[in-house]
């Protein structure tokens, strides 16, 4: 083969892995941009506190699996891993006037679980701002166990 072929074969290397590179770095950027919440449904610890102590507590649903919820979660959450949230929407919209606060560990889940009940129609879907991580961190109440319900 002769020099220049080799060279040109190693610069078309370059070339298609650069362009792989900026590929992935675009769906990366694609990907946050999805991920990112509406600030509108974003709900602080602290309103999540004063709203669980009024007469119209919403209903919390903690999307991590039930290991994760097990070791500590929120007083009155359910248990709902988020892959399983698809098969329970039907009961979801019978509380549908009853505001949904979603958790996860560090916000992944809740966002697709949170994307997967709007599509479903549910609009009064909030998602726990910083999830349980910043609630431990807050030293807010925990509960350990199964889900009693």
């Amino acid at each position: 083969m002769p020099p220049e072929a080799g060279s040109r074969s190693r610069k078309g290397r370059r070339s298609a892995g650069l362009v792989v590179l900026v590929l992935f770095v675009l769906g990366v950027l694609w990907l946050q941009q999805q991920m990112r919440d509406d600030p509108a449904t974003l709900i602080s610890g602290d309103e999540l506190e004063a709203r669980m102590a009024s007469n119209t507590p919403p209903l919390i649903l903690d999307v991590r699996t039930l290991p994760e919820y097990q070791t500590g979660h929120i007083p009155g959450a359910y248990y709902l891993d988020y892959r399983l949230l698809g098969d329970r929407i039907p009961a979801l919209r019978e509380v549908a006037p009853q505001d949904i606060v979603l958790y996860c560990d560090s916000g992944v889940r809740s966002r697709i679980a949170k994307r997967q009940l709007i599509r479903a129609g549910l609009d009064n879907v909030y998602h726990l701002d910083g999830d349980i991580r910043r609630w431990r961190r807050e030293e807010r109440p925990l509960v350990t166990g199964s889900d009693p319900r």
